[in-house]
């Protein structure tokens, strides 16, 4: 008896088409999440405004780079999107400090303030921050168009270098004193000592460099902090804290104490 073989064939089923291998549905899914995604991230990025890129760095921890339009605060405070941003380095007269020239009163916070919102209208400006205030600030050095904004705000006279903290723009001080720009047009008292309510003590004139805790009577101590890391060092004086901070690359800053 021969040896019977069956076979089965492929039958449509009428009115029901032929149904796809299950490896092009599973493609199918995969193409759609990957595109509902895209558009969900798409519509974050758009929703948040000025982002925060984090930037990695050879010699020191992850800081990061703050971009977009900047509305000014203050002579030495600016806020892009919800961060607030502490200019490094620099120090200008509150909002409400007036200067004299002359012996006559003019509202230097006021106008040292306009100069920078002036500066940074309508422009991008990009923010490397360099750590925390005891406010919760961001502390960064901020470029607009390449240049440094807090080394134009000291080169112009509306602001001054802060040197409780860096010594970066010491030159750009001395030439706007030497040239009499801005605050250097007359007497100004530091701004440190306005916000200690000192306001009538210690004025700088146009004829000297500003030095810092000038009429203190206590010696004071720096200490050097690397970017977020909690030890720190104590100096005496702060040329001591700054070579500090120069052999480690600069990837941390002299605090006064």
């Amino acid at each position: 008896m021969g040896k019977l073989i069956l076979f089965q064939t492929r039958r449509s089923r009428k009115g029901r088409p032929h149904r796809p291998p299950t490896s092009t549905i599973l493609l199918i899914v995969i193409i759609g999440l990957v595109i509902a995604v895209a558009i969900a991230g798409y519509l974050r990025l758009a929703s948040i405004g000025p982002r925060t890129t984090p930037l990695v760095t050879e010699s020191g921890p992850a800081a990061s780079l703050l971009t977009g339009t900047a509305s000014v605060i203050d002579g030495d405070t600016i806020r892009i999107g919800h961060d607030h941003i502490r200019l490094f380095g620099i120090d200008a007269p509150e909002h409400d400090q007036t200067c004299s020239i002359q012996g006559k009163p003019w509202e230097c916070g006021t106008a040292s303030t306009q100069a920078l919102a002036q500066k940074l209208a309508h422009k991008t400006i990009e923010c490397q921050t360099r750590g925390h205030d005891q406010y919760g600030r961001d502390i960064a050095k901020c470029r607009v168009d390449g240049e440094d904004v807090g080394a134009w705000l000291v080169a112009k006279g509306w602001a001054i270098a802060y040197r409780y903290y860096s010594l970066d723009y010491v030159r750009q001080e001395q030439d706007a004193s030497a040239s009499k720009l801005g605050m250097w047009q007359g007497e100004f008292v530091p701004p440190w000592e306005w916000r200690r309510g000192n306001r009538r003590s210690s004025p700088i004139s146009q004829q000297g460099s500003s030095q810092p805790i000038q009429g203190s009577r206590e010696r004071p101590s720096f200490v050097y902090q690397r970017f977020g890391d909690s030890k720190i060092t104590r100096y005496e004086s702060l040329s001591d804290c700054s070579k500090a901070r120069e052999q480690d690359g600069g990837n941390g800053a002299c605090i006064l104490k």
